[in-house]
């Protein structure tokens, strides 16, 4: 009768343990992705096309603000 107790205590706390897993994973999704190294690679891919399209711009002749945004050379001033 007893006998079974000890195995089926396990089998329990097996499954207990599981749900606790499951319910931590459901509270932090993103605590298993690189989310550091994910970013810095967008950050340095965001910095490499800003500065190929000011080469592009500069090799077109184009002036370029400090917004990465061409205006051709002409004067941003209103009124004038």
């Amino acid at each position: 009768n007893h006998v079974m107790m000890i195995p089926a205590i396990c089998v329990i706390c097996f499954l207990f343990f599981g749900v606790e897993e499951i319910a931590v994973s459901l509270e932090e999704p993103f605590s298993i992705l690189p989310l550091d190294e994910l970013v810095e690679e967008f950050r340095m891919n965001a910095r490499d096309t800003v500065e190929w399209m000011e080469e592009e711009q500069q090799e077109a002749g184009m002036a370029v603000d400090g917004l990465g945004r061409s205006f051709a050379g002409k004067s941003r001033a209103k009124g004038a």
